[in-house]
């Protein structure tokens, strides 16, 4: 899909480090989905993609949920700029709350 907005940080071997899959519309990323291979995590990858959609000026915010107790992913959020925008109540599961956070170009 044209709107798809896909990055990839890649091994020697060819597989992945970590992946980030989001949807752009009129300069909004939202951040569907991000991972992180356990082999790779706390490296700096999952930050690199982040980077790279900041610095794609084509975008000018970026949005997304994170579970509120996913404390290494609000870490990486805030080192990236996030801010917390709102709260969605059982959002995961219909039992967890998620944290909706955006980041915006200055």
């Amino acid at each position: 899909h044209e709107n798809t907005c896909c990055l990839g940080v890649p091994c020697e071997n060819g597989s992945l480090k970590a992946f980030a899959l989001g949807l752009l519309n009129d300069g909004t990323l939202d951040l569907i989905y991000i991972a992180t291979s356990p082999r790779e995590r706390q490296k700096g990858s999952a930050l690199q993609l982040l980077c790279a959609y900041q610095n794609d000026l084509r975008i000018g915010r970026i949005s997304l949920e994170v579970a509120e107790g996913n404390l290494p992913a609000m870490a990486l959020y805030k080192a990236a700029g996030f801010v917390k925008k709102g709260v969605r109540r059982k959002y995961y599961e219909n039992r967890y709350d998620a944290l909706r956070l955006e980041w915006h170009r200055s």
